[in-house]
């Protein structure tokens, strides 16, 4: 059975490759019923004003916007959800961590310098904590193994798929379509590799002792 840190770190990674939201986003999750909204199956990515108790949160871009939860992302937030400390806004912050965070904004907000609260802010030791749980799952650590991967793998399954363009700028919170086609490139080059590779299985022979052309799995090849 997973602990209370466990899945708080497994709903965590799931939804950033569920959703493709930016660890930021993620982070800033509240349990106030409209950024995770299990009603309409939502996670919702907007601006947040600055108040004494809680720091504010600044969507990238300015754009607001309004994600679909997989089923499976959904099932792993309602069973987190019923596990959440009482007095802990945060959906990803633990009982612990969260009187830190408390504490920082407020020394920030009597310094007169909320603004330089910055969204990622609210955790700490992000990467060492995923590179580690990576080396623990047997994954190959380098430095471009970071939690950004799991939005970029989000946004290339979808185009993968078909998923157009137009929406998949939406989804990912893009403010140029030019940063969203390279997803479309990359998948294009992939297809055609594929594409490549399959044709040369269907056409490799291997050449019989009796010289007769045949496939891998035996079949002859016969001539159109």
């Amino acid at each position: 059975m997973l602990t209370t840190s466990e899945r708080r770190v497994q709903s965590l990674y799931g939804l950033m490759y569920g959703a493709g939201l930016r660890y930021g986003e993620a982070i800033n999750l509240l349990w106030n019923g409209k950024d995770i909204d299990f009603e309409r199956s939502r996670i919702n990515v907007e601006k947040r004003p600055t108040t004494r108790s809680i720091p504010p949160f600044l969507v990238k871009d300015y754009e607001k916007r309004s994600i679909p939860m997989p089923q499976w992302v959904q099932n792993m937030l309602l069973k987190l959800h019923t596990e959440a400390p009482e007095g802990c806004p945060f959906a990803f912050v633990s009982l612990q961590r969260w009187p830190r965070l408390r504490k920082k904004w407020q020394e920030l907000l009597k310094g007169g310098n909320s603004n330089k609260w910055e969204n990622h802010m609210v955790a700490n030791n992000v990467l060492r904590n995923f590179r580690a749980a990576c080396c623990r799952a047997g994954i190959k650590v380098n430095e471009s193994l970071t939690l950004h991967c799991f939005r970029k793998s989000y946004a290339q399954n979808l185009a993968d798929n078909g998923t157009p363009i137009s929406t998949l700028k939406s989804l990912m919170g893009h403010s140029d379509i030019q940063t969203t086609s390279k997803f479309y490139l990359q998948s294009t080059d992939a297809n055609e590799e594929r594409a490549c590779q399959a044709l040369y299985r269907i056409m490799e022979v291997l050449e019989t002792d009796t010289g007769a052309p045949q496939t891998q799995k035996g079949r002859e090849v016969k001539s159109p």
